[in-house]
């Protein structure tokens, strides 16, 4: 057993594998600032077209609140706000 693991361990996949691992964990940080600002435009230009519009929709509602609950998890927040304050105030058109 001990020669399985110092095989393992002395060999090229093992180094690979951990390398790997490490690049999956120091990226964590920039792939959720990246879905951050893919929301960040969804939300504001979905937002903005609405509110040009004067009316929403009921499933453009609902898509955009989720939207907005995951930004703000991944630590958005301030101008999309105001903008999903006043979305929620349009009025919901018939479908």
């Amino acid at each position: 057993m001990k020669e399985i693991i110092i095989t393992i361990l002395g060999s090229g996949g093992f180094a690979a594998l951990i390398s790997g691992i490490i690049s999956v964990f120091a990226n964590r940080g920039k792939t959720r600032d990246c879905i951050r600002a893919s929301l960040y435009f969804q939300i504001r230009q979905t937002g903005l077209d609405c509110i040009r519009e004067g009316s929403i929709d009921a499933p453009t509602l609902e898509a955009i609140c989720k939207a907005h609950d995951t930004y703000e998890s991944l630590g958005g927040n301030g101008y999309i706000d105001s903008i999903m304050a006043r979305v929620n105030k349009l009025p919901i058109k018939d479908e």
